[in-house]
């Protein structure tokens, strides 16, 4: 794929998690984008109820409590 030549099957897991790790992205955020928040698409999708965007501003920002 000459568009993408990083991407590869562990790209995340090798290269994405680990860069926001060094960015003081916390292991609970991480979760929450990989784990809470498809949950809540898939369990919106289930129940015929349209899973609410969430904007980027209302993130935690890094130093403040999340």
């Amino acid at each position: 794929m000459p568009l993408l030549p990083q991407w590869h099957c562990l790209h995340i897991a090798d290269e994405v998690l680990p860069y926001l790790e060094r960015r003081g992205v916390t292991e609970e955020q991480i979760d929450t984008m990989l784990v809470d928040v498809p949950c809540r698409c898939f369990e919106a999708g289930a129940t015929g109820v349209e899973a609410q965007p969430v904007s980027p501003s209302s993130w935690p920002r890094r130093g403040t409590p999340g």
